[in-house]
């Protein structure tokens, strides 16, 4: 529609919606017309009206309630004083040409809601409200919308528009106020869903009042001469500032931090200076310690009380460099946000209760040097990057063992693990510089294997070349002699490891896979126990890879049947088979036989008038034509002479003969092997050696069973004469016996 609007088109018509048409001009409105007094609302907006402004609202009848005239081509300026409008609840003349100041709408319009007279300057260079603020405009009580935006308009803003108790949007923005922003207007936080006086000349720095602006939105840029910091409230708690992103009025770290205090309850920590206030510098908070740059490089909040959860906002914390929030109680997880702190170097987040999974992002930390986890209730693998990680203490979880945890922390690299029992203990990998475990338990087995290897090497030449040949040099026996007695006792006389002392072969194999066998079960609880360092010390070692009180005793008597497996494997064979133990054991297991068949004469010569001679208490001395040997005996020095000892000295040197001849032949036998697999003839000799050795085998079982029984014969012979002198002495008051009276 076009031409000239009439807004008195029907009689009583009550609303008229000439919106959106083309009308250029506002036809006559008649106080004669019935419709007159009957009109409340019009909507003239979006035409082409170009009236006068004074003509054009002085044409509307007093019962108007809305008066809608907005983008249109109205111009000129408003007058003074408006017709009494007392019943307008909106005027709308927005986007127009008005000019001039603006009129006192308190006495025309004194129960207005909505007041818009926006955008005049926006039609052109002719256009704009100019002026000031009227101070009458904070009498409007009833005032929810005061849109003047978009003008001339000078002057401060007065400070009793905060007063309006119900104003919900105040648009002054893209004007030239100027001067101060008033703390008064900071009373319209309750209220405000749109605060706007951004693009403006304002100077000076936000009201503390403006923390309050929590809700709708609020803007104060594009004032250049506004100074400091927002207030706290407003930078982290409104729903939307424009400043908010304005380091120079809001800096991120500040944010971060107040929101880090709020999940961490803040209001409950021991110690909290400066975390509530709305302007001082972080730097000047409790905990926070900042670089020149005024930036947050420490953030040291141990034994402080917080509890709650842990921020994200602390990823944006990009400059810090040491995080300790120890001996606390946190809850939940650790964000992964901490990823994006490339500074850090120091992180202590022992002695909380963070549950769950530790990031895996946090890998992305190259700069750290520092990381303690333990003491909370962490699960899963914990994996950091430990290159700058040198001391024992400088990457700590809780992987160490007992825990209360079904699927307990995991850490390849840490330097040191606790257990839930707050021991701690280093590992050895840290120590290996990043070996890995496997792989030191792998070396440790190749270096006893190894040493195991060189001693049969040794035993296999050195020994065998210096200690089966007879020799001249009577000191050097002796100290061959006490050598192999020293070994006798470390090893123990009931030990399967006795046949490492021996020529057995059978017996070698089964003191090897004794070994075998413990090294292996071994291995098995120190994985089991996940790194412990004192491999064999074992309180730590049982503490550590015990989970419960009845499994310290169940892994203490494991271990300790562990160490003793050679002694009862021994012990069992005394029981099942002793004659088979017994020429395993070829009398090289116990001291008293040791030297018999080392010590063998070269040549087959009955020795010449051998003899006994008594040495100490517990020892008999051989002499031959071959020189001195020493036996191990029980029996006394005292029977020395009898004529069971002569029968005893005949028998020892059959012995001797016999061992000698059985050595040789053991030699031949090689030799004839060897020598077979060059002539097949060999064979035959190699068998007829078998059956002489049987023969002397047998012969020696023979001799060594009369020894016993004489020296059986010897010990009772001694009992008896003891007694016989006991009472011979008591009877008489002897203080000695002879010989003869004794017979």
């Amino acid at each position: 529609m076009d031409g000239i609007a009439d807004v008195l088109v029907a009689p009583s018509i009550n609303f008229v919606n000439f919106s959106h048409n083309e009308f250029i001009s506002l036809g006559y409105i008649l106080k004669s017309r019935k419709a007159y007094n009957s009109l409340e609302a019009v909507d003239l907006s979006t035409n082409l009206m170009s009236n006068e402004a004074a003509s054009f609202f002085e044409s509307f009848p007093p019962n108007m309630k809305r008066l809608i005239a907005r983008d249109n081509l109205i111009a000129g300026e408003l007058p003074m004083q408006l017709p009494s409008f007392v019943k307008m609840e909106e005027f709308d003349s927005s986007e127009n040409k008005l000019v001039g100041a603006l009129p006192d709408f308190s006495r025309s319009m004194p129960r207005v809601l909505k007041l818009h007279l926006a955008r005049q300057k926006n039609k052109g260079e002719d256009g704009g409200i100019s002026g000031t603020i009227p101070l009458s405009i904070s009498s409007l009580l009833d005032l929810v919308e005061l849109d003047l935006s978009s003008n001339y308009l000078t002057g401060e803003i007065p400070r009793t528009i905060g007063n309006i108790p119900r104003l919900q949007m105040l648009d002054l923005s893209d004007n030239n106020l100027s001067g101060m922003i008033d703390s008064e207007l900071g009373k319209l936080s309750d209220v405000s869903e749109v605060f706007n006086i951004s693009k403006n000349t304002l100077s000076g720095s936000i009201p503390e009042s403006f923390k309050d602006f929590i809700q709708g939105n609020i803007s104060l840029g594009k004032n250049d001469d506004l100074l400091g910091y927002a207030p706290l409230g407003l930078c982290y708690d409104s729903t939307f500032f424009d400043l908010k992103a304005d380091p120079r009025f809001c800096p991120p770290e500040r944010n971060a931090l107040r929101e880090f205090f709020d999940v961490a309850k803040g209001g409950e920590w021991t110690i909290s200076t400066g975390w509530g206030d709305q302007f001082l510098s972080v730097c000047k908070w409790h905990g926070v310690n900042c670089n020149e740059l005024e930036q947050p490089v420490e953030l040291d909040l141990k034994s402080n009380g917080l509890s709650g959860r842990l921020s994200d906002k602390l990823g944006e914390l990009f400059s810090l460099e040491k995080i300790d929030l120890s001996d606390n109680d946190i809850k939940g997880s650790i964000p992964d946000a901490l990823r994006r702190l490339a500074n850090l170097n120091t992180l202590r987040l022992s002695y909380n209760l963070f549950t769950g999974n530790l990031p895996t992002q946090l890998i992305q930390l190259e700069n750290l040097e520092l990381a303690h986890f333990q003491s909370n209730r962490l699960t899963g693998q914990i994996i950091l990057r430990n290159e700058l990680m040198i001391d024992d203490s400088s990457f700590i979880s809780d992987c160490g063992v007992p825990t209360d945890f079904e699927n307990p922390v995991t850490c390849n690299n840490c330097t040191m693990c606790c257990n839930i029992e707050g021991g701690c203990h280093t590992t050895t990998e840290a120590l290996l510089n990043g070996l890995t475990y496997d792989t030191f338990l792998g070396l440790i087995l190749g270096i006893l294997t190894g040493f195991l290897f060189m001693v049969i090497i040794i035993k296999c030449t050195i020994y065998n070349k210096y200690c089966k040949k007879p020799m001249d040099d009577k000191n050097l026996r002796e100290k061959i002699l006490s050598e192999k007695n020293e070994a006798f006792e470390t090893i123990g006389h009931e030990s399967i490891y006795g046949f490492f002392l021996t020529k057995n072969k059978f017996g070698w194999i089964i003191a090897l896979s004794v070994i075998t066998f413990q090294f292996w079960v071994f291995l098995y609880f120190v994985w089991a126990a996940e790194k412990v360092t004192a491999l064999y010390a074992s309180t730590v070692y049982n503490i550590a890879i015990a989970r419960s009180n009845p499994e310290l005793v169940e892994n203490a008597v494991i271990v300790l049947y562990l160490v003793d497996v050679d002694e009862q494997l021994y012990g069992f064979m005394e029981v099942a088979c002793p004659d088979r133990l017994e020429k395993m054991m070829g009398k090289s297991s116990s001291p008293d036989n040791s030297n018999k068949s080392d010590e063998t004469s070269a040549n087959d010569e009955t020795p010449q008038k051998p003899r006994w001679t008594a040495v100490g208490n517990d020892k008999l001395r051989w002499s031959s034509v071959e020189g001195d040997k020493f036996v191990d005996n029980k029996i006394s020095a005292n029977v020395t002479g009898t004529d069971h000892t002569h029968e005893i000295n005949d028998l020892y040197a059959k012995l001797y003969k016999l061992e000698d001849k059985f050595d040789q032949q053991d030699k031949a036998r090689g030799d004839t092997v060897l020598a077979g697999m060059i002539n097949q003839g060999g064979a035959a000799h190699d068998d007829t050696l078998y059956q002489v050795q049987n023969e002397h085998r047998a012969q020696l079982t023979t001799l060594e069973k009369k020894i016993d029984d004489l020296r059986l014969a010897l010990q009772v012979h001694k009992s008896s004469s003891q007694l016989m002198s006991e009472s011979i002495r008591h009877l008489y008051g002897r203080t000695s016996v002879t010989d003869g009276e004794l017979s």
